[in-house]
């Protein structure tokens, strides 16, 4: 059985990879530190803490003794700094994540025989105009922007692959991306905002599973940068897509502004991979279908006194 080390368990990708993976791969994980994770995410002795990637100068021993341990095929990084998450305005912590750690791990990694599969971003790019195609430069201003894009690994013996996407999924704690955003705009009562002109072409974390899933079983030599890419579509009708899937009777009211378009062409990583990211219908109603899952254990998590969001 192929074994595979993701990094970043408890993450809002982490943690769904390494479900979602259970009986197809020999999966281990890493954290900062021991965390409670639900049951089915990893086997407990297969959950590897102590793997920081904001202490430089302790976590590269810590992994190479770990992956020189394991002995994975692959090593999946969904470690990262997202810009909604309030340590993000620390410039050195932002790089030492985003930017400095892929390519630690990539090294070390390589030194073992393992490939690296990194997760990157479509913010990479400003906005300006979407569609972008892998040609396209990366021209992101922000410091989260520019970390990522510095983050992805440029190896040129075909141990690494990059993968940019976006992401929305349900959250083991806290409530910094989208869609945990929208459950608590609904519990409040109050119509949510969607913006009109606002538009990505993500993934939801089930369908990135599978992605990353095809590319470590079934793309061994796919390497370098590649763009992965659903349907395009406004943030608007996205969150009135995700109400409808929840069964969720909320107002969701139209705005304008901001106009922004971070949309990404895949047309060539799924002619290279044989990939091809579902309808949104499909993603979505995969994502409320795991809902009852998440709210069990956030409730866990509530009625235990944690705060969620550390």
């Amino acid at each position: 059985m192929t074994t595979v080390l993701v990094l970043g368990a408890n993450g809002m990708l982490g943690h769904a990879l390494c479900r979602a993976w259970q009986g197809r791969f020999e999966v281990h994980g890493t954290t900062r530190a021991r965390v409670g994770l639900p049951p089915g995410v990893v086997e407990p002795a297969h959950l590897h803490g102590g793997i920081d990637a904001t202490d430089a100068a302790a976590v590269v021993p810590a992994l190479d003794a770990l992956v020189q341990r394991l002995r994975p095929d692959a090593v999946v990084n969904a470690v990262g700094l997202i810009k909604q998450r309030a340590e993000a305005a620390d410039a050195r912590r932002t790089i030492l994540v985003n930017a400095w750690f892929p390519h630690a791990a990539a090294e070390v990694s390589a030194a073992h025989g393992a490939r690296f599969v990194h997760v990157s971003t479509d913010c990479v790019f400003s906005g300006a105009r979407g569609r972008y195609t892998e040609a396209d430069l990366a021209d992101a201003d922000d410091l989260y922007g520019r970390s990522k894009r510095l983050g992805e690994p440029t190896r040129t013996d075909g141990a690494a692959v990059t993968l940019r996407m976006s992401l929305i999924g349900r959250e083991l704690r806290g409530a910094h991306g989208l869609v945990e955003w929208f459950l608590h705009q609904v519990a409040g009562g109050a119509p949510v905002p969607g913006f009109t002109n606002a538009h990505f072409s993500g993934l939801t974390t089930g369908a990135a599973a599978s992605l990353l899933g095809h590319v470590v079983e079934h793309c061994p030599d796919l390497h370098g940068t590649w763009h992965v890419a659903a349907d395009r579509i406004a943030k608007f009708d996205l969150l009135r897509g995700l109400a409808g899937a929840l069964g969720l009777a909320t107002e969701v009211v139209p705005v304008p502004e901001p106009a922004i378009d971070r949309s990404l062409d895949g047309t060539s990583f799924a002619a290279a991979s044989g990939w091809v990211a579902p309808g949104w219908p499909e993603m979505l109603a995969g994502l409320a279908a795991a809902s009852p899952w998440y709210d069990a254990w956030r409730g866990t998590m509530i009625e235990g006194g944690e705060d969620g969001g550390r």
